[in-house]
């Protein structure tokens, strides 16, 4: 079965940004200009991986809001990111 053209959706930016974590990292680097994209990324992917709000993550670490506290798990699965990145 083939692909039509009936078959292709525009999304909206706001269904981009719900779909895709790289979108949502683009927006909120927009936001945060001194935190590099590929930062805000690595922390969206750890509080999905972690269950943790990805808002919590952004406030704390983007905001430097020293009084939210994360899981222990956010922080195992951020540091796993950035190891990973290593070995690029």
């Amino acid at each position: 079965m083939a692909d039509t053209a009936a078959d292709i959706k525009i999304l909206s930016p706001a269904e981009t940004a719900e779909r895709f974590l790289w979108d949502r990292a683009r927006e909120l680097a927009e936001i945060h200009r001194h935190v590099p994209q590929i930062v805000i990324e690595r922390l969206l992917i750890a509080a999905e991986l972690s269950g943790v709000d990805e808002a919590l993550a952004i406030v704390r670490y983007c905001t430097g809001d020293a009084g939210v506290t994360l899981p222990p798990e956010f922080t195992a699965a951020y540091l796993e990111q950035l190891r990973s990145a290593g070995r690029g």
